[in-house]
């Protein structure tokens, strides 16, 4: 007997409803979240600029680097590029952003910034031909400043070797006198250590260091964006059990202390809030446990909204049937 499955409004959603719910993903997500240390980041952006053109025109012309350094999810992305259209002496004419690939070889990294530049290379050429053209290229189109994000993929797999011909590429391109380049390199950490094993380069450098959420320390601010994406951006009501100083420490802990992530989960238990109840829902602490299980896939035992002892759950491995991969490896001849 042929039978057809049918719905009825109680058990799916309205078609109004997802339309909505993407009007207010939207919404929110075009809203950024300015914090003090977007003033300091930009007024170190500002100096960068003003004493890279400045040693470019003098008698013996140099660039220089930019380090922005934090963990995953701190924010640094958004940060310079909110920040690049307000700095003087940057324009699009001047400037160039691209992505470092992942895995990314030295050889890799200049055929990005050829392709960037508008040249790709058909052919695959040695190393340093790619870099000659490189250096020819950025010239032609005045290019005075890249911004490489993901830059610690150009690190590769650490080796010495790896990284002194790095080092080495990098201090060229900043060295070269006609038409010295200067650097913004975002990335992890790791990056650190890239810049301190050359004392050429790191004399030519400076860092902006994204410090990690802290508690007590960034409650307040914890509490001002929560308000501030619930009420401001998303016009909802932020229920009293997410006002609170546990609250607080609760998200940090969620994000991995990373004020860009912590902004994610805010945005994304908005969502949930409105997929549960429309836009009259009050935005709760199970509305942040169902954002946070979204994310991470976890039970409710191992939830940091949803438990009283969240304080020892560890984020990073709080997914469902979590384990380490490893690599498979092949049989031995003559195994059983």
């Amino acid at each position: 007997m042929d039978t057809q499955m049918t719905s009825t409004p109680s058990t799916l959603p309205s078609v109004s409803l997802f339309a909505n719910r993407a009007a207010l993903s939207s919404q929110i997500s075009d809203k950024y979240i300015k914090t003090d240390r977007d003033d300091r980041f930009r007024q170190d952006l500002q100096d960068f600029v003003d004493e890279t053109h400045a040693a470019a025109a003098g008698q013996h012309p140099e660039g220089r680097m930019l380090a922005v350094i934090g963990t995953s999810g701190a924010g640094k992305t958004w940060t310079i590029e909110k920040a690049v259209p307000r700095i003087t002496g940057l324009d699009s004419g001047n400037f160039l952003r691209l992505t470092a690939p992942s895995p990314c070889t030295l050889k890799q990294l200049g055929r990005t910034i050829l392709e960037s530049l508008g040249y790709p290379l058909i052919r695959d050429l040695p190393d340093h031909i790619i870099w000659e053209k490189v250096r020819r290229h950025v010239k032609e189109r005045g290019v005075r400043f890249i911004w490489l994000d993901e830059a610690h993929h150009t690190m590769g797999r650490g080796s010495d070797f790896e990284l002194t011909r790095l080092r080495d590429t990098f201090k060229s391109i900043m060295q070269q006198r006609d038409w010295p380049l200067s650097l913004i390199l975002s990335g992890l950490p790791v990056l650190s250590s890239f810049i301190c094993g050359d004392r050429q380069v790191e004399r030519r450098s400076q860092t902006f260091r994204f410090a990690p959420l802290a508690f007590p320390h960034d409650a307040v601010l914890v509490q001002d964006i929560i308000h501030g994406i619930v009420v401001n951006h998303a016009s909802m009501v932020a229920g009293s059990e997410i006002q609170t100083d546990e609250f607080a420490h609760r998200l940090i802990v969620a994000s991995e202390r990373g004020l860009g992530s912590a902004i994610v989960l805010v945005r994304r238990a908005i969502l949930a809030a409105y997929s549960r109840a429309g836009s009259g829902a009050m935005v709760g602490m199970a509305d942040f446990g169902q954002a946070y299980v979204d994310e991470r896939d976890c039970s409710p035992e191992d939830n940091i909204f949803l438990v009283s002892d969240w304080d020892r759950i560890v984020p990073s491995v709080s997914r469902l049937d979590a384990a380490p991969l490893q690599a498979s490896s092949r049989k031995r001849r003559g195994a059983k």
